[in-house]
C-alpha cells in the first residue's frame, strides 16, 4: 500500500473554517495538492511503479493508474517522474519528484 499527498507551498490561507471557504479560495487550495493512494506494484525492467488508485482527493482518479518512472539517485534518494495520469495519457517531460529518506 502507499500514498502521496502532494501541497503547494504557495497556496493562500482559506482565511477560516475550511467548511466556510469561499469557492475562489476552495478552488486555489484544491488546485495546489494532489492526494491519493492504493496498491501498487514495480517493473523492474522498465523501471517504473504502477500505483492502483483506490481512493483520491479527486473522485475520478478512483480505479485509474499512475504510472511512474523511477531511478535511484543514492541509496537514500529516489527519483519518481510522471510517465502516465490516471486517464493513461503520457504526460510532458519535466514533472519530477525526488523523495530522499530521513535518517535521525
Amino acid at each position: 500500500m502507499m500514498t502521496a499527498q502532494l501541497y503547494d507551498s504557495r497556496r493562500p490561507p482559506l482565511g477560516g473554517p475550511w467548511d466556510q471557504a469561499t469557492a475562489k479560495a476552495a478552488r486555489a487550495a484544491f488546485v495546489g495538492m494532489a492526494t491519493y493512494y492504493g496498491r501498487y506494484s514495480l517493473d523492474a525492467e522498465a523501471r517504473t511503479v504502477t500505483h492502483w488508485v483506490e481512493g483520491a482527493m479527486a473522485p475520478d482518479m478512483i480505479g485509474g493508474t499512475q504510472v511512474r518512472g523511477y531511478r535511484f539517485l543514492s541509496p537514500h534518494r529516489i527519483e519518481l517522474s510522471v510517465v502516465s495520469n490516471s486517464e493513461g495519457l503520457s504526460h510532458p517531460a519535466g514533472d519530477v519528484l525526488v523523495w530522499e529518506r530521513v535518517q535521525g
